[in-house]
């Protein structure tokens, strides 16, 4: 479950972090 957000990525689950 992973929402990815323009910009800022708020994840529950920590799967893919890009700054």
């Amino acid at each position: 479950k992973v929402k990815r957000l323009a910009g800022t990525e708020h994840v529950e689950e920590p799967d893919r972090v890009t700054c």
